[in-house]
This record gives structure tokens, sequence and C-alpha cells, in this order.
């Protein structure tokens, strides 16, 4: 086996497989200057399977652990494992399992359209908070695992909510919503905006 394969077989990575098979004798037997770690080998194993795809601060898995350390080793734990990465959780629409079937209908009908493309408009809204993003958090992701989501929430306080649309010859005017929106003012703001101006809209506006 190569030592890709066998990195992959034991779930540990090349560089250590490689490390070892230079000379087993002395593998895990250099002395490293500086300091000793805080935390043994099985303590960073399972700070790093409590941490990984769960939304956790450092002083959370210190609490839970019961780990003799600060915050700042545990970050430094996590970041010097090769399988874990800090990462921005993404957001998503709460789908259920009914709502990806019917998508995925729609797209097999609709797939093949051709020229009757340019009588659609697609739209959708973007909503500014006045104290940042939705769902600012940032977790330690598992390389290897899919990364998860969380569903946005659609309104609140402090915010200002716009509204957007394109059409086949090119884009129309942004309109701001002042009022939450309902279906009354959905269809007020389709009339007086978005569907007048898909007629007149031109290339390159």
């Amino acid at each position: 086996m190569s030592g890709a394969a066998i990195a992959r077989s034991i779930d540990r990575s090349k560089t250590v497989v490689n490390n070892f098979l230079k000379n087993p004798s002395l593998y895990g037997k250099c002395k490293r200057p500086g300091r000793p770690s805080a935390l043994s080998r099985r303590q960073k194993s399972a700070v790093f399977r409590w941490a990984c795809g769960k939304k956790i601060s450092s002083s959370k898995i210190v609490t839970d652990l019961s780990l003799p350390c600060t915050n700042r080793t545990v970050c430094n734990v996590l970041s010097s494992n090769p399988r874990s990465k800090f990462v921005k959780l993404q957001p998503h629409p709460s789908l259920k399992k009914e709502h990806n079937l019917t998508c995925l209908e729609f797209a097999k009908i609709y797939v093949s359209l051709g020229d009757r493309w340019k009588d659609i408009v697609f739209s959708d809204e973007k909503r500014f908070n006045f104290d940042g993003p939705d769902g600012f958090k940032n977790y330690w992701h598992e390389i290897k695992k899919i990364k998860p989501y969380f569903s946005k929430r659609q309104y609140g306080d402090g915010a200002v909510m716009v509204w957007g649309a394109f059409a086949a010859n090119g884009a129309l005017p942004i309109v701001v919503t002042d009022t939450r929106m309902n279906a009354e003012k959905y269809q007020e703001m389709l009339d007086n905006t978005s569907l007048p101006n898909a007629l007149l809209v031109t290339p390159g506006n």
C-alpha cells in the first residue's frame, strides 16, 4: 500500500505515516524544544471530536471536558490539526423533504424552455441588518465531513429589505420596501415596479 492509502485506512495524515515509515524505532521519541503541552494526545483527540461540527466556544469545550488548560490552548490544538478548519456556518432556506421534491419536479419541467425564458422574471429579496448579517457564526469543521447549514430568519427589528429582479434582457431597478412585506404589499410592488419595468429593460442596464 502507498503512504496515502495507509493514511486513509487508519484515518491519519500522510505526514504521520511517512515519518513512521522512515524510522519506526525513533517515531514519537524525538524531544521537542519548548514547554510541554498542557494536554495529552488523548485529550487533544477528545477536543477535536467534541468541537467539530458543533457551534461551541473554546471556553465551553474546556468546561465540558474538564481540561487543565486555557481557551487559547484549545484553539491552538484545533488550528494545528490538519483535519479541522475554522469556517463560517453557511445559510440555506428552511426546506423540508417535500419542498426538495417539488423543486426537483419544477426543474425537470422547465429545464428546456428555450426561447420561452425571455418571458420569465427572476426576483428575490435581501435583508440588511443594522447589527450585522444574519447567522454570523463560525465553527470548527472536520474537512472530511459535509458542512452543516443554518436556517435564515426572514424578518426582525433594525433592518432594511430590498427587492431586485432580472429578466432575459437585463436587471430591473432595485426596490426598497419601507414596511413589512405581506401578500398585498408584494402584489402592489410587482404591479408598480417589477412587471412594468420588465417590459422596458434593455441589455446592459
